[in-house]
């Protein structure tokens, strides 16, 4: 019954109309009889061939949806292909640019020096500064510095040091060099990010700034 078609429809009317002809004039009474069922098939088969119509429609409509998101998943699958194979490099930010110094503990006088002109106002005001931690010098976003290499370093002749204002305040660390040397030529200047030194952290139980911790510097930068 799925599969009837308008062609079957009209044959049906048709062979139906003649066949009951025949039989009415053969025999009345069984003619009254098919031609009663001829009549109420009649609507029967309309309705469920306008059925189906409107299923194999919905299904049609079914197939071009899948088939349209089918498509737009490939696109973006190809157009994800496409930008992975243009981006033969990392980008700005990714791990392959970021580098962090090493070695600062044995320079914070050098680091302390250039930072006194950058101190924290709250510092000596713990009481007024509604702060949970207070750090003795302000962070430092962008600021300049120089890094060369350190031929007269009597540990590692290959060293690439960084400095402030003529000051050693790290290194570049050991496994990091190779990476940095294929993206910059030496002498080279960056923007570097100077955080952490001494700190105060405010207990909330006596709301008094504790003992200074020192948790060291951090000096990072991308390139």
């Amino acid at each position: 019954m799925e599969n009837i078609k308008i062609k079957h429809l009209i044959l049906y009317l048709i062979g139906g109309f003649f066949v009951t002809a025949i039989i009415s004039g053969m025999s009345e009474n069984l003619g009254a009889i098919l031609l009663l069922l001829y009549l109420i098939s009649i609507p029967v088969l309309i309705f469920i061939y306008v059925k189906n119509k409107l299923s194999g429609n919905d299904k049609n409509k079914d197939k071009k949806t899948n088939l349209n998101n089918l498509k737009n998943i490939l696109n973006d699958l190809n157009k994800n292909q496409k930008v992975n194979k243009n981006t033969e490099q990392p980008t700005y930010k990714s791990d392959y640019n970021y580098f962090e110094l090493v070695g600062i503990y044995y320079y914070t006088e050098n680091l302390e020096d250039f930072l006194k002109d950058h101190e924290n106002p709250y510092w000596k005001k713990l009481d007024k500064s509604n702060l949970n931690r207070v750090y003795k010098y302000h962070r430092l976003k962008d600021q300049i510095i120089k890094i060369e290499r350190e031929p007269t370093n009597k540990y590692d002749k290959n060293a690439v040091r960084a400095s402030i204002q003529g000051k050693t305040i790290g290194y570049i660390a050991h496994d990091d060099k190779k990476r940095f040397l294929k993206q910059a030529r030496l002498p080279y200047f960056v923007k570097a990010d100077i955080s952490g030194g001494p700190c105060k952290d405010l207990d909330p139980f006596t709301n008094k700034y504790g003992p200074t911790e020192n948790y060291g510097y951090h000096i990072r930068f991308y390139i």
